[in-house]
């Protein structure tokens, strides 16, 4: 048994005979973080980029 990201799951499932369970618990919901070195020195695209990521997390913490 263990907890892993979807994708790596996935992955593994592929080659292994095993069962994904989804895990919906608040405990399981992964923290993501944008990191930048110059958030001066962005590109008008990556600032639209961050924009879109951001509003979609707030609206997926609703």
């Amino acid at each position: 048994m263990g907890v892993l990201p979807e994708s790596a799951a996935r992955r593994h499932a592929r080659s292994m005979a095993i069962r994904l369970v989804p895990l919906s618990d608040a405990w399981a919901i992964r923290s993501m973080q944008i990191c930048v070195r110059s958030l001066d020195e962005l590109p008008n695209f990556a600032w639209d980029l961050i924009d879109l990521l951001s509003e979609d997390a707030r609206l997926a913490m609703a």
